[in-house]
């Protein structure tokens, strides 16, 4: 929500005057714009030929997934 805001400038209703005016600074500097350069290349990185890591888990925190992880792991035996 707050990305597409920052992309078409158009300010959402739900942002005050006065913090859109500060985004929108903050946004025009030379350091958001060299930050949001890095992070968009660390996203759409090639990992070695793997292509841009992709998240599968959906809307889960990482207590959730781990217990699921702990599930599935009990569930093997090894003899």
């Amino acid at each position: 929500m707050v990305s597409t805001a920052r992309r078409t400038r158009e300010q959402p209703p739900w942002i005050g005057e006065i913090l859109w005016g500060t985004m929108c600074a903050y946004w025009d500097t030379e350091e958001a714009k060299k930050r949001s350069q890095t992070y968009s290349k660390a996203r759409l990185s090639d990992r070695n030929g793997l292509g841009p890591h992709i998240h599968y888990s959906g809307p889960k925190s990482y207590q959730e997934i781990q217990d699921e992880m702990v599930s599935v792991s009990a569930s093997f035996h090894v003899f």
